[in-house]
This record gives structure tokens, C-alpha cells and sequence, in this order.
């Protein structure tokens, strides 16, 4: 921009030195007139070309600053909602810490009650089945894996107090 006003000022400047010297009357023949005409002529295209493309980098200079302005108040209200959410994320990770921490203490006590031998394959199942060691048998079926469970293991897994896999995914099943 500070180039194209520069350039402007030239041109306009240039115009004004040639038409002092044709209106000056220091022009002593028609070929030094004509010679005249035709720079003032061609400065003054010049100038006012160089005015359109001035004026075509102001009106994308405009658009730019507002698209600018724009992309900044869409920015800050982003950065807005990010902070926003990132405090509701810590406190839910707060409460969620609190319920693990709680549940931690619950399967402790729970699982000093259990006999060594089946915390062993409870443990076991649990860590080939990632983290998940139980399921329930509904109707002699296996609620994880859906298949029917054989009457004499569902009869067994009702009177037994050890643990009893299922004969299909493996998990421990239990009564409901």
C-alpha cells in the first residue's frame, strides 16, 4: 500500500512538471507539444492504474481486517468453551477418582473374604478376559456370551461355592 501511494505521488508529480511546461509556454515546437501530450497521457494512465490496484488492495485489506476481527471472536469464544470444559472435565475426573478410590476399598474388603484358592482363578479370568472375571447365568444361559450353559455345569454352578467358567467365553459364572 505505501509503495502504490508512493508511486501515486510520483505520477502526480510528474503531471504537474509536464503540464507546467506545456502551459508555460517553454514549448517551442509542435513535436516537443505532441512529446508532452502523449507522457502526460501515459502518467496519467499510469496513476490512475496504479489508483484501481490502490484501491483493490484497500477493499482486500477491509475484507481481510473483518475476516480477521471475525476469526478472533471465534477463537476467543473457542478458547472460552475449552476452558469451560476442561474445569467441568477436572471436577468429573475429581468425582470419578473419588468413586474408583471407593470402589478400590470395596473390592478389598470384598476380596479378603474370598477364599485364596478362587481369588487366584478369579484373578486369573480377570486378567485374560480384560478386567472383566464374571457373568451372571440367566435361564441356564451365559448373560455374556448368550449360549445355553449344559444342565449339570448350571446345576453346578448353583451349588457350588467354588468358581465354575463357562464352558464357552471362560468367564466365572454366577447366580443370579
Amino acid at each position: 500500500q505505501g509503495e502504490l501511494d508512493s508511486a501515486i505521488d510520483g505520477f502526480s508529480g510528474r503531471i504537474t512538471t509536464v503540464e507546467s511546461k506545456l502551459y508555460s509556454g517553454a514549448v517551442t515546437s509542435s513535436r516537443e507539444l505532441t512529446d508532452l501530450q502523449a507522457d502526460a497521457d501515459m502518467i496519467g494512465r499510469r496513476r490512475s492504474e496504479s489508483e484501481d490496484v490502490l484501491l483493490g488492495v484497500l477493499v482486500e485489506l477491509d475484507e481481510a481486517e473483518s475476516e480477521l476481527a471475525e476469526t478472533t471472536e471465534r477463537l476467543a469464544r473457542s478458547e472460552t468453551e475449552w476452558l469451560v470444559d476442561q474445569e467441568r472435565l477436572a471436577e468429573e475426573r475429581t468425582v470419578l477418582q473419588g468413586e474408583a478410590a471407593t470402589l478400590d476399598e470395596k473390592r478389598a474388603a470384598h476380596a479378603a473374604t474370598v477364599p485364596p484358592p478362587d481369588l487366584a482363578v478369579y484373578e486369573r479370568v480377570r486378567k485374560t478376559h480384560a478386567g472383566r472375571a464374571v457373568a451372571h447365568m440367566r435361564n441356564a444361559s451365559c448373560a455374556s456370551c448368550q449360549v445355553g450353559v449344559p444342565s449339570k455345569i448350571a446345576q453346578t454352578v448353583r451349588t457350588s461355592a467354588a468358581p465354575v467358567p463357562c464352558p464357552n467365553c471362560g468367564l466365572l459364572l454366577l447366580v443370579d
